[in-house]
């Protein structure tokens, strides 16, 4: 009988033993939106990405999570991302409204996962574009901020509705043509000034100082470049850096609506 009991128990663990040897990483505390477990960007960055995500969560109730974390335990990144976002309750009870964008930079992985409230918003299709044209060019840059804030901010106005996973979708990739259009117009500002100038019709001691100056001119009275204001509202901190807190964790929500990954 006690040899029975030995198998038995010998068993039992050794099916068990994977479920307890795999154990998914707690929110950072404080709690906040950006949890970075793998210093990918800077502490500054991190505040900064957390005091939209947070204003955003705040206004609309709709969370967005970036997470970076590099053991994923064997299981696949978009398996990972779904136990992560339903062991965290990314979203609101009730309305599943949780989008989570998790990155593994040593393996090079990504996956967007969203809540079941989220997926006529952000559909499948949606998270692969936003993974190949906004996220991985970026990454392969090395500029890890910048793709996550294209990112969520796309991400963003598709859940406010600003325009529709179609509309998004019927747009292409428009980043190229945009910015041949900033520069066609930058050289077609820049020959009607030159021209103006050889015929000494804008002629002003002012003028003597280069175009592109005097397009900045005239926005404060302190600087002629005009007066900057980054990001919105606080994060828990006031003056300096700000820092981490003013979160109050997941809601609750359900996640498994959908989702894709990719790598770079």
């Amino acid at each position: 009988m006690n040899r029975q009991r030995l198998t038995f128990f010998i068993v039992l663990m050794t099916l068990l033993w994977p479920l307890c040897a795999q154990q998914l990483p707690k929110p950072m505390v404080p709690l906040r939106l950006v949890n970075d477990f793998t210093g990918l960007l800077s502490e500054q960055d991190q505040i900064t990405l957390s005091n939209k995500l947070l204003d955003f969560n705040n206004q609309t109730s709709t969370q967005i999570y970036v997470v970076t974390y590099d053991d994923l335990q064997g299981y696949d990144i978009d398996d990972f991302g779904n136990r992560l976002g339903t062991t965290w309750g990314i979203g609101q009870q009730g309305k599943n409204n949780g989008l989570l964008i998790l990155i593994s930079p040593e393996l090079h992985k990504m996956t967007i996962q969203t809540g079941y409230g989220l997926e006529g918003a952000v559909p499948d299709a949606i998270c692969d574009r936003i993974i190949r044209n906004v996220l991985t060019p970026s990454f392969q840059a090395g500029e890890y901020y910048a793709g996550l804030d294209s990112a969520t901010n796309v991400l963003m106005s598709l859940t406010r509705g600003e325009y529709t996973a179609e509309d998004y979708l019927k747009g292409g990739d428009d980043s190229p043509a945009l910015i041949f259009g900033l520069l066609v117009l930058i050289i077609f500002i820049f020959i009607i000034v030159s021209s103006s100038r050889r015929n000494n019709k804008f002629y002003s001691p002012k003028h003597s100082i280069p175009w592109w100056v005097l397009l900045g001119s005239g926005s404060s009275k302190d600087s002629g470049w005009g007066s900057f204001s980054s990001g919105s509202g606080s994060f828990g901190g006031s003056g300096g850096g700000g820092g981490f807190g003013g979160f109050s964790g997941g809601g609750g929500g359900s996640f498994g609506g959908g989702g894709a990954s990719g790598g770079w």
